[in-house]
């Protein structure tokens, strides 16, 4: 016998099922990401995809020193010119010293300038890394993240202390105070700074990712690499002299204090290709490879917007033309406006001259043939079907002018367009009516864009 519905046992439905209560259904927005993050930290991982350190520095450290360098200049800025007048060039005069030049003004924020120098001296090291040299032997993955932090801390006194989360309210007094220099404060003081800055930017969990606590181990080594990353101010080399104790040998701690040095320099001295062979930075490079890599450049004489980058493009490829999968003779390591500057093996060839212009001719026909596939520029119809311009056959042999004119022909008679096949139907059984076409062709079809393309290409 069958149940009939209105008697069978529902009495489970009687339950709240756990939705009796006050439900809420509105959805946490999802927390912004600073473009200018988020766009850096593509660019980190695609050119370090299977870099855990950069990997590290990019997720932890990179979201904090944006926020608290953001606005801070690392040189120059609004005031600095005012002063140099009003506090420090008459202090040097009365001292004999020459007064500072107004040009030395120029305005750079803390995050461009720590950014500008970590980069290459990144890729220098990676560079290193891959040759027989004493800086492969004593850098690893610890070493690394000590080099990169310590960079990050080597302008520890421009950071705006009322920025950073407790910071002790004598160092923010001595920040803004012009007249007092917290480079000159006691190695304890700085210690300290250090210290506030490491956790600040969260330095002690890209140090040591699975004991953020053993970063105050290194605190010494920070500080060594902080101090010599400008060899002419505050220079602490001397190890026996300034009360310092660290951890990593003396050789290793000089390899990180010179691709400090390095990363410095490249970041606030580099302002036109030629200054890669200045500023000593082919000693440091000299020493830091043990005589295996130099830096050179290539340079523009003038500016000329597009065609400037077109002729720099043909010269990077001729440089590049020369690597081989054996051995990488230049390294494009530094993009300027009017040039490149590479990090070169010792005994690299030079770059043939002679077929620099020719370089330069193809990379234009390369740009303007991409342009004209991508446009079409120039093809229009007339009363017998497609046409273009005759500067088509500069940039194009007749395969691939083929191509691009299928391209053409499917963009201007596209679907929109009305078709006359059936017109074109008509003229044709017309033809074979009159014995100019053979009999057997069926000429009959109506409307059909595709026609009308094989009717005009």
């Amino acid at each position: 016998m069958t149940q009939r519905p209105d008697d069978q046992d529902l009495g489970f439905l009687e339950g709240d099922f756990g939705f009796g209560g006050k439900s809420d259904r509105t959805l946490e927005p999802k927390k912004p990401e600073l473009l200018t993050l988020k766009l850096l930290r593509e660019a980190i991982k695609t050119q370090n995809p299977y870099d855990p350190v950069m990997q590290d520095f990019a997720e932890i450290v990179l979201p904090n020193l944006l926020t608290y360098t953001v606005g801070v200049t690392a040189k120059g800025g609004k005031y600095f010119a005012e002063y140099l007048d009003r506090i420090v060039n008459p202090q040097r005069i009365a001292e004999g010293k020459a007064p500072i030049r107004r040009d030395n003004a120029g305005d750079q924020s803390l995050n461009t300038h720590l950014l500008n120098g970590l980069f290459p001296a990144n890729l220098i090291e990676r560079r290193l890394s891959r040759l027989n040299t004493t800086a492969a032997r004593h850098i690893r993955e610890f070493e690394r993240r000590i080099l990169i932090s310590g960079f990050v801390l080597h302008d520890f006194e421009k950071f705006d202390y009322a920025l950073i989360p407790d910071m002790a309210k004598s160092y923010r007094a001595i920040r803004r105070d012009p007249q007092q220099d917290i480079r000159k404060a006691s190695i304890e003081a700085h210690r300290e700074i250090i210290t506030t800055l490491v956790l600040a930017l969260e330095l002690d969990k890209f140090i040591c990712p699975e004991q953020p606590d053993d970063w105050k181990q290194c605190i010494d080594d920070l500080l060594f690499v902080a101090y010599n990353a400008q060899r002419r101010n505050d220079t602490n080399l001397n190890l026996s002299e300034d009360g310092l104790s660290p951890m990593l040998r003396d050789r290793t701690l000089k390899c990180l204090s010179d691709l400090t040095c390095l990363a410095d320099r490249l970041a606030s001295i580099i302002k036109h290709p030629r200054d890669a062979e200045a500023y000593g930075l082919n000693e440091i490079i000299h020493s830091l490879s043990d005589g295996q890599l130099r830096f050179t450049y290539h340079a523009i004489a003038e500016n000329r917007g597009v065609l400037t980058n077109v002729v720099n493009n043909a010269l990077m490829e001729a440089y590049t033309a020369l690597n081989s999968p054996e051995e990488e003779h230049y390294f494009p390591l530094l993009y300027l406006p009017t040039g490149v500057i590479y990090l070169a093996i010792r005994a690299a060839p030079p770059v043939d001259t002679a077929t620099l212009s020719e370089r330069v001719v193809a990379n234009i026909k390369s740009l303007c043939a991409e342009q004209l596939s991508l446009r079409q520029t120039g093809f229009g119809r007339d009363g017998k079907g497609m046409k273009y311009a005759d500067y088509y056959t500069l940039f194009f042999d007749t395969p691939s002018l083929m191509h691009v004119s299928i391209d053409a022909t499917f963009r201007i008679l596209n679907p929109n367009k009305g078709s006359v096949a059936a017109k074109r139907s008509e003229n044709l059984i017309a033809f074979q009516q009159k014995g100019i076409l053979p009999a057997y062709y069926d000429f009959s079809f109506s409307d059909d864009v595709r026609i009308d393309r094989l009717a005009e290409f």
